[in-house]
C-alpha cells in the first residue's frame, strides 16, 4: 500500500474516533449530563453569604457584615466576616478570646447562630463564671487544609487566647467536590467536557472502592495520599500552635445516623485523635457523649448528619467540661 491511501485510511480512522467522541459527548449533554466536577456547581445563594478569599490557598470565605435568610434562619455576619449570633450583650472586662473553625459542623448549617456550638460554648462558659469571647470562624465545605491555613493567616496569639477545631469525617477532602469548594475552586480545562468528568468519576469510584470498600469516609482516611496530606496538615497545625505560643485544642465529630447500634467508624474517630495527640493537640472524641443521646435527637434532619440544635448544645457542654481539664487551656476567669 502507497503511503497515500495509508495516510487515507489513517485520516478516516481519526475522523470516525472523532466523531464518536463528539457524539458521545452531545448525547451525555443532552441524555446523562455528568454533574461530578461541573464548572461552577450551583449553590443556593453562594455569593450572597459567601466571597473569594484573598488568603493563599483558600478559595471562599463568608462575607462581611451581610444578614439573610438561610438555612433554618436569618444569618449574620460580622466586619471579619465570622458569623455571629445578633444578640446584643455587654462585653464586660476583657477576657480570653476563643476562635471556633472548622465546617459546616461549626458554622451551624440549619440552625441559629445562637445555637451553634461556638456560641454556645460562650454562654455556657460565662455560666460557669469565665470572661471568654468564642468567635466562629466556621465556614460550610471547609477541610482540615482550609483550617490550617486560617490558623496560619487569620489566627495568632495577637488575636485569640486559644483554637478550638471541629473535625468531621470529611474534612480530609481535597478534590474540590462539596458545592461551595466546587463553585470558587478555577476550572481545569477538563471539566468542560461531560466523557472527561465521567472518567475522573470512574477514577474516583475506583479509587473508594480500593481503599474504601465504596465508603467514602474510609477511603479519606486509607487512600495513602490522603492519609499523608491528612498528618501532614494536623503536624502543621500542632507546629504553629507550638511556634505562636497558641494552644489549640480539636473535638472530632461522629456522624448520627438511624441508630448509634454499630455505628461504623469508631476506628476512624481513634485514628485521627492519635494524629491529633501526635502533634501535640489535645482532641476530644464526641462519640461517647453522643452515643448517650438518641441519634434521631442529634442529626439535623433524616439523612443529614449535620448536627441538630440539640447536638451543638450537647457539643458546648461537653467541651466546656473538657477544656476545663486541658493543662494549655487559657481559662479566663
Amino acid at each position: 500500500m502507497t503511503v497515500g491511501p495509508m495516510l487515507k485510511n489513517v485520516g478516516l480512522g481519526l475522523s470516525s474516533v472523532l466523531l464518536a467522541v463528539v457524539a458521545a459527548e452531545v448525547g451525555l449533554a443532552v441524555l446523562h449530563p455528568i454533574h461530578w466536577r461541573v464548572p461552577g456547581g450551583g449553590v443556593a445563594g453562594r455569593e450572597l453569604l459567601h466571597q473569594r478569599s484573598s488568603i493563599d490557598g483558600l478559595g471562599y470565605e463568608l462575607r462581611p457584615e451581610v444578614e439573610i435568610p438561610l438555612w433554618g434562619g436569618a444569618v449574620k455576619t460580622d466586619a471579619e466576616g465570622r458569623r455571629i449570633d445578633g444578640i446584643a450583650r455587654d462585653p464586660g472586662p476583657a477576657g480570653t478570646t476563643i476562635a471556633a473553625v472548622g465546617d459546616s459542623f461549626t458554622f451551624g448549617f440549619g440552625v441559629r447562630g445562637d445555637q451553634a456550638w461556638p456560641h454556645r460554648l460562650e454562654r455556657i462558659l460565662s455560666e460557669q463564671g469565665y470572661r471568654s469571647t468564642v468567635h466562629n470562624y466556621g465556614v460550610g465545605g471547609y477541610s482540615i487544609h482550609d483550617q490550617l491555613r486560617v490558623l496560619d493567616q487569620r489566627l495568632g496569639p495577637s488575636e485569640v487566647d486559644a483554637v478550638v477545631a471541629g473535625y468531621f469525617l470529611n474534612d480530609p477532602e481535597r478534590e474540590p467536590v462539596q458545592p461551595l469548594q466546587s463553585y470558587f475552586a478555577p476550572t481545569m480545562w477538563w471539566q468542560r467536557w461531560n466523557l472527561l468528568r465521567l472518567g475522573s468519576l470512574a477514577r474516583r469510584k475506583v479509587a473508594a472502592h480500593r481503599w474504601g470498600d465504596g465508603d467514602m469516609l474510609r477511603y479519606l482516611h486509607r487512600e495513602p495520599e490522603s492519609v499523608a496530606a491528612l498528618g501532614q496538615t494536623i503536624q502543621a497545625m500542632g507546629d504553629l500552635s507550638r511556634e505562636r505560643g497558641l494552644p489549640v485544642f480539636a473535638a472530632v465529630f461522629p456522624m448520627p445516623g438511624d441508630s448509634w447500634a454499630d455505628y461504623p467508624y469508631a476506628d476512624l474517630h481513634l485514628e485521627v485523635l492519635a494524629s491529633f495527640e501526635a502533634a501535640g493537640i489535645p482532641a476530644l472524641d464526641l462519640l461517647p457523649e453522643f452515643k448517650s443521646r438518641p441519634a434521631a435527637e442529634l442529626a439535623l434532619w433524616p439523612h443529614d448528619p449535620h448536627p441538630s440544635a440539640t447536638a451543638h448544645e450537647l457539643t458546648a457542654r461537653v467541651l466546656a467540661t473538657w477544656l476545663s481539664t486541658q493543662d494549655r487551656w487559657p481559662g479566663g476567669e
